[in-house]
């Protein structure tokens, strides 16, 4: 009978912890998909909003981004725990704002997503501000940026955002809000991103 010989593989500890909070974002995505997926559903009883529809597309789109760029923490993210721990703040933000987003359509319930938006937008805009706060911190203690990098300008300005978001309830400024932010991210998700740990 020949014996099989089984050689150790090395899985990479930086690899393990990432495989963790893939699964994290992972769910976080089926939230999203299942938000959208039962506002189809409910269409007969639901009445949509299309800024509330949007800020969906692009949150998700910002989880995405998000995800790419959490790859640069696996250079640190082996050092501690509190490091580990902290990688876990945004995803698990993403998935209290999906939250938000999606509340639970009970059968025959009508529900008016615009008056739904403008009475949640303090809890959606106030974790949006604490993901970019996130951000933030974790650009200067993880990837030692300056206070004032152009990375951290971003931040700065996402967190105003933000705050002016939970502040004002006026329909007309969160079109424009919308707009210019999603202007603002496109253009730094693209064009601006560092993307040099990337190897």
């Amino acid at each position: 009978m020949d014996v099989i010989d089984h050689k150790f593989v090395e899985f990479p500890f930086a690899d393990y912890l990432l495989v963790f909070i893939s699964i994290i974002v992972g769910y976080v995505c089926t939230e999203f998909f299942a938000g959208w997926g039962s506002l189809i559903r409910n269409r007969e009883n639901v009445k949509m909003y299309w800024l509330h529809l949007a800020w969906t597309i692009n949150f998700f789109c910002q989880l995405m981004v998000n995800w790419w760029w959490l790859w640069g923490n696996r250079i640190r993210l082996t050092e501690n725990f509190l490091y580990f721990f902290y990688t876990l703040i945004s995803p698990v933000i993403f998935y209290i704002i999906s939250v938000f987003l999606f509340p639970t359509i009970k059968d025959g319930q009508v529900l008016d997503f615009k008056v739904y938006f403008y009475k949640n937008r303090n809890n959606i805009f106030g974790m949006f501000g604490m993901l970019i706060s996130a951000y933030y911190v974790n650009n200067i203690w993880l990837r030692g940026q300056d206070i004032m990098s152009f990375d951290n300008i971003y931040c700065l300005t996402g967190i105003a955002f933000a705050l002016i978001s939970v502040a004002v309830k006026n329909e007309l400024f969160h079109v424009v809000n919308f707009c210019i932010g999603s202007v603002i991210f496109a253009t730094y998700a693209i064009f601006f991103n560092d993307y040099s740990f990337i190897k």
